[in-house]
């Protein structure tokens, strides 16, 4: 799959799924593979192994390995499988070669585990593994202290497919997104749907999700409870086996947004902006945006968009 390919898939939903664990809390490779074909099945346009639901930090290199092998053999080429890297320099190039040979379509770099990281140094890890991989990379942007500048040099790299920007700072999103070049690494909510109306009107692109909270009455450890790092071992949890049916999924809502904005021309999406901006600013619930956004798009025609209420034109030039 080519840079521009992922890019594309990266403006939709990018699940990020639950590792499966057997009684013995090891891996379970034949449950964490069926979770991905599930969440495969489900149409989302971009599944990331091993993030950070996955439980990056809590598990082995080798227990990586085996995560990446069973997402890509669950997903089964249905969607993009982006496997997640990280840990020291060397140790990520490893891992992002090795996920190459397994199949995967993109990685995902965590952030660098060095507390005392100058944002500079980041910056200059993601651009070294980016360098050194042979498959596009998404940097994972969580910490703060970035400057404009630095955001610019990320973006600017040719490797680098996109950005998951995981911190609330939209000041420095708006800034950074405007200063970049718009050929470069799209930016991406990393904050999951509540936060999506609010960095789209920023100027971002898609969203990701920890995906599925509950899709099988297995056995699966939650991160927020496992801390092998202290010394406490794995832990297990039984998933509920769904969810309560009068609570709607903000999902297609949010879904159609994205849609919206990529069907729509650069003037369009500023007005869309505008409006989505006041909307998260004054609500947080995500779910009515289904009610106020109808896209009808028509091969001959330009297409009415109306955003809470606003009605604009786009077309697909």
């Amino acid at each position: 799959m080519s840079i521009e390919t992922m890019r594309q898939a990266l403006t939709g939903v990018s699940g990020v799924p639950v590792t499966a664990y057997d009684g013995n809390g090891e891996v379970a490779p034949r449950v964490t593979a069926k979770i991905y074909e599930r969440v495969a099945v489900a149409g989302i346009h971009n599944i990331v192994a091993a993030g950070n639901t996955g439980e990056f930090y809590a598990l082995t290199p080798e227990e990586i390995r085996r995560v990446h092998e069973a997402a890509i053999s669950g997903v089964d080429g249905k969607a993009p499988v982006t496997a997640a890297i990280g840990r020291s320099l060397r140790e990520a190039i490893r891992m992002a070669k090795d996920a190459a040979s397994l199949g995967a379509t993109a990685v995902m770099s965590h952030q660098p585990v060095d507390p005392f990281a100058a944002p500079a140094s980041q910056i200059d890890y993601f651009r070294s593994l980016a360098e050194a991989s042979p498959l596009p990379l998404v940097a994972y942007v969580r910490a703060d202290g970035f400057s404009v500048d630095d955001m610019v040099r990320l973006a600017g790299h040719g490797n680098i497919a996109g950005i998951k920007f995981a911190t609330t700072d939209l000041m420095l999103l708006s800034r950074a997104i405007a200063a970049s070049d718009p050929n470069g690494a799209l930016f991406v909510c990393g904050l999951a749907e509540s936060w999506a109306p609010s960095f789209a009107a920023a100027g971002a692109r898609g969203f990701t999700r920890p995906w599925p909270r509950a899709i099988l009455p297995e056995r699966a450890r939650s991160s927020t409870n496992s801390s092998r790092s202290s010394g406490c071992g794995r832990s297990s949890a039984t998933a509920p086996t769904s969810r309560s049916s009068k609570r709607r999924s903000p999902i297609p809502a949010l879904m159609s947004v994205l849609f919206a904005f990529r069907e729509c021309r650069a003037s369009t999406r500023r007005i869309a902006r505008s409006c989505l901006h006041c909307f998260a600013a004054g609500r947080r619930q995500v779910t009515p945006i289904h009610r106020l956004i109808r896209l009808r798009l028509r091969s001959d025609a330009d297409a009415p968009l109306v955003v809470f209420g606003v009605a604009v034109r786009c077309s697909r030039s």
